[in-house]
């Protein structure tokens, strides 16, 4: 009588066998696996390195798996983690498009896209940006304003600032290509650690790791790690054990890390079932899965009220110009005031946008123009609203605006 435990990887689950088993008895199993079509097999370590490959060469299915089984049988936890995840992502990556025609540009204009931003939202925007910018050279060329314009809707507009002031430093310093040396990387406007950690290796396939949110969950949650998962001590930790997890193939499995926390080792109610390195986690062995990562306590976000002013010249509207170093600088929006509106023409419906740390609370006006000075800005047609960079915060306002000119 020998222990069996054969982890095999499922087309949609996980199927764990740990019985108590005759040697004899292994033939009916792989036989199984086989009709099943089961592209991966893993064995813990322990088990009859000799009954396993001798049952295996049996099946002609599994005859380019036998050094590879030889392979994980000898290693530590982290590579049968990793060529689980891999084997995993082969089937069950994310279709997006910066993957369907992978380029280094669009990995870095994608990645830039998908801070604060989800990938549901981002891959309309994504396409539309590529389309009027195909290359970095078109980026870099363009004036900021249109930039900022087929930015619009994706907030936080600073990242498109900074993509735009890094297209021209690429362009001009490196001819276009974005070098792959960390310490010329993090130079450049926007791209932080986790940034130059994607376009390493992702773009370069360089032995980098890319921690993001994501990624601090997964590796939360395989080792159990009950402290601060936002402290300086946690990223350390999570760069220790990347350098350990990080051992071929980076690009596709720094991806794979993406697609699991994306798809099923979420923050609420992840689907361990479906999990292809739940084997390997100590929560799910410990039964704290809701419990890690520990959740703590959101700083409540200060709530700011003002005033909103439209002035109405003719059939024009007053958009102010947003210069300096203020919040949505550059951007175009409605004149903000703190104070009271005593005369208007109409008021419209209060509004409210969330930003990270605090909240606005809008209540605009349109008021008749009667001469009033004004800051740097324009009248413009409601026709014309699109050609601005109108930033988020306002949009709601320049709808109410456009309804009730019924141009919606």
């Amino acid at each position: 009588m020998i222990k069996k435990a054969v982890y095999i990887l499922l087309s949609e689950c996980i199927e764990y066998q740990d019985t108590e088993v005759e040697n004899e008895n292994y033939l009916p199993i792989f036989k199984k696996i086989y009709s099943q079509k089961i592209v991966h097999v893993y064995i813990k370590k322990g088990v009859k390195q000799e009954v396993i490959i001798s049952l295996l060469n049996q099946l002609d299915y599994f005859t380019d798996f036998t050094h590879t089984l030889t392979f994980l049988l000898d290693k530590n936890r982290e590579y049968r983690l990793f060529y689980s995840l891999v084997g995993w992502f082969d089937t069950w990556h994310r279709i997006m498009p910066w993957r369907t025609t992978p380029s280094l540009y669009g990995t870095w204009v994608s990645e830039i896209m998908l801070q604060q931003t989800q990938v549901v939202t981002v891959i309309n925007y994504y396409n539309r940006f590529m389309k009027r910018f195909p290359t970095i050279f078109d980026l870099a060329n363009a004036n900021e304003n249109e930039v900022l314009l087929y930015w619009q809707g994706l907030g936080y507009y600073s990242r498109a600032r900074n993509l735009h002031k890094c297209a021209k430093i690429v362009v001009e310093k490196y001819n276009g290509v974005f070098p792959s040396d960390i310490k010329e990387l993090v130079k450049l406007p926007g791209i932080g650690p986790y940034t130059s950690g994607a376009i390493r290796s992702i773009g370069y396939n360089q032995k980098a790791s890319a921690i993001d949110g994501n990624v601090t969950r997964i590796l939360t949650r395989v080792y159990a790690y009950t402290k601060d998962s936002k402290s300086k001590e946690a990223y350390l930790f999570y760069e220790n054990m990347l350098e350990r997890l990080l051992i071929d193939e980076y690009s596709k499995f720094n991806q794979a890390l993406m697609d699991l926390g994306a798809l099923i080792c979420k923050g609420k109610k992840p689907n361990c079932l479906l999990c292809p390195i739940e084997p390997f986690c100590d929560t799910t062995k410990l039964k704290m899965t809701e419990k890690i990562p520990m959740i703590l306590p959101k700083k409540s976000k200060v709530v700011e009220h003002y005033n909103s002013i439209i002035y109405k010249k003719n059939n024009t509207y007053f958009i102010e110009y947003r210069a300096g170093q203020g919040m949505l600088k550059n951007m175009w929006g409605t004149l903000l005031i703190e104070g009271s509106v005593i005369s208007y023409q109409s008021k419209l419906q209060p509004i409210k946008h969330v930003f990270t740390h605090k909240i606005w609370k809008i209540q605009p006006y349109i008021v008749d123009y009667l001469g009033e000075s004004l800051p740097k800005g324009e009248f413009v047609k409601v026709s014309h609203f699109q050609e601005f960079p109108i930033a988020k915060a306002f949009q709601k306002i320049i709808y109410q605006i456009q309804e009730s000119e019924g141009t919606n």
